[in-house]
């Protein structure tokens, strides 16, 4: 029995390292990637705003999330959606110009130039960014 024990032990320990090797050369490659894709700056405006809750079986985690996703028009051209951090969703109204930088799905930041508040204001909106004068900026950083 104490060897059976013991060769169980070698088992898993060999399965633990082999998956930790596995994360790292998955993870590096991945950011190989990402150094080799473009980064697009363009003038766009923000077109619409929409959460979703994505389920358990997308997250891997016991109860489902919410995602929030921002689309922005660039001028003469399709609309293009990017999943945003909730805090970046909050910095934006729908119909903000500005310029947008962006790396294949991933929102880099907006530099809003142009604020256009909401016409419905409600009591305690926390999804609606506080409104100012034309040529307030805010920057959504990427979060590294």
């Amino acid at each position: 029995m104490e060897k059976f024990m013991e060769i169980l032990a070698i088992v898993v320990s060999i399965g633990f390292m082999a998956a930790f090797v596995y994360v790292i050369v998955n993870g590096l490659i991945h950011l190989h990637k990402n150094k080799d894709v473009e980064v697009y700056t363009i003038d766009a405006h923000v077109s619409d705003k929409s959460e979703a809750e994505l389920p358990v079986s997308v997250t891997g985690k016991k109860k489902p999330i919410k995602a929030y996703f921002v689309s922005f028009s660039p001028d003469g051209t399709n609309e293009l959606k990017l999943r945003v951090t909730p805090l970046e969703y909050s910095q934006v109204n729908i119909g903000d110009r500005g310029r947008l930088s962006f790396r294949e799905d991933v929102l880099l930041r907006f530099e809003v130039i142009e604020r256009i508040c909401e016409e419905v204001s409600y009591e305690s909106d926390a999804n609606s960014a506080e409104c100012k004068d034309s040529g307030d900026t805010k920057d959504a950083e990427e979060n590294a």
